[in-house]
């Protein structure tokens, strides 16, 4: 699973300290670094107000215990801190947003379905080929639309209920019923033009 937000806890964490390891105290994140700590920070409880209007750049330092954690300045040059523990901890997902996580993991068959027909593409955008490459959704189907899509003739908010997503903190959030899966993958299946993507190209924010 490509989405950070879906990672476990162990998973999050490894990267993190992975990320960490590689600065001293006050060295700003590189811009790939930067584009999968912003990835991850959407875990956080907090994300929209560390986030603000953007964010300039982010740094290693050391925060008020002593441990060393990740200052975000934002564009407007105010900052905020984000440690690893409020990254972790679990965040509170709208029910918009639990819909759009079952519907990525109701895609995952046809991904890895995808991933494996084409085990020798090159990035569709830089030509590269490298040890790390993502399935895509090239546009004008992105993911979203295709989602909002799908919801729109199929859902609303009004409707929508907690019973209808399968929460287990150790695996990423699904559909509870496999048919509500099978018929998203089947609207989204029809409309999709998938595509590789390296890494760097993955976290630039040309993906969906």
């Amino acid at each position: 699973m490509n989405d950070p937000t879906e990672w476990t806890q162990a998973k999050t964490r490894e990267v993190l300290t992975q990320i960490r390891n590689r600065y001293s105290v006050g060295d700003s994140l590189s811009v790939e670094d930067q584009a999968l700590y912003e990835q991850i920070l959407e875990r956080h409880p907090n994300a929209v107000q560390k986030r603000g209007d953007g964010i300039s750049k982010i740094r290693v330092v050391v925060n008020r215990c002593g441990h060393e954690a990740f200052t975000i300045t934002r564009l407007d040059g105010t900052e905020a801190v984000a440690g690893m523990a409020g990254i972790l901890r679990k965040r509170v997902w709208s029910l918009r947003e639990q819909l759009t996580r079952a519907c990525r993991a109701a895609i995952e068959p046809s991904r890895l379905a995808y991933k494996r027909a084409h085990p020798k593409d090159r990035c569709a955008l830089c030509g590269k080929r490298t040890a790390h490459m993502h399935v895509d959704h090239a546009p004008p189907n992105t993911f979203k639309v295709i989602e909002q899509g799908w919801y729109d003739s199929s859902l609303t908010e009004a409707t929508l209920e907690p019973e209808h997503f399968h929460q287990d903190p150790h695996a990423p959030l699904r559909f509870a019923e496999e048919g509500v899966a099978a018929d998203f993958r089947e609207y989204h299946d029809v409309r999709a033009r998938l595509r590789t993507l390296c890494r760097s190209c993955n976290l630039s924010g040309s993906s969906d």
